[in-house]
């Protein structure tokens, strides 16, 4: 990582930190990879049949949960939000804090299992990021 990258996700977290420092939330248990593909529904009743892949459960912050939807599908997270309703301190702030925060999730994922391939795109995708965001808390 380069000096100029570096500082800039150095600023990124101090910012983001600084933001979620007062947040209230109750710890709750989620499902921690909760996207489209994990998802069944019955097409003709539109109703919820499953739920796939519990391997990323945790009780955390019930905001993590929905930054994986809406990574995945923005219109159906904004949905989804608007019938759990808000919950805690600044619930979509929250929501957006571990959205911004997903590619250096991405790059310790791949350092810790040893997949370079994962490590490399993760740092070319948080230079283009940070270099082009205007805002450093504004990766969307």
């Amino acid at each position: 990582m380069d000096s100029k990258l570096l500082a800039r996700s150095e600023e990124f977290w101090q910012n983001l930190l600084s933001q979620f420092r007062d947040a209230n939330f109750r710890p709750t248990f989620i499902h921690g990879d909760l996207g489209t593909e994990n998802i069944l529904f019955d097409p003709a009743s539109v109703r919820l049949t499953g739920i796939l892949d519990g391997g990323y459960m945790e009780i955390t912050d019930p905001a993590l949960e929905f930054a994986h939807l809406f990574m995945h599908n923005a219109e159906l997270g904004e949905e989804v939000l608007k019938h759990y309703g808000m919950r805690g301190s600044n619930f979509k702030n929250r929501v957006q804090w571990y959205v911004d925060s997903e590619l250096f999730y991405d790059i310790m994922w791949g350092i810790s299992h040893q997949w370079d391939k994962v490590k490399k795109l993760g740092l070319s995708q948080l230079s283009k990021t940070l270099k082009t965001s205007t805002h450093v808390n504004s990766f969307r």
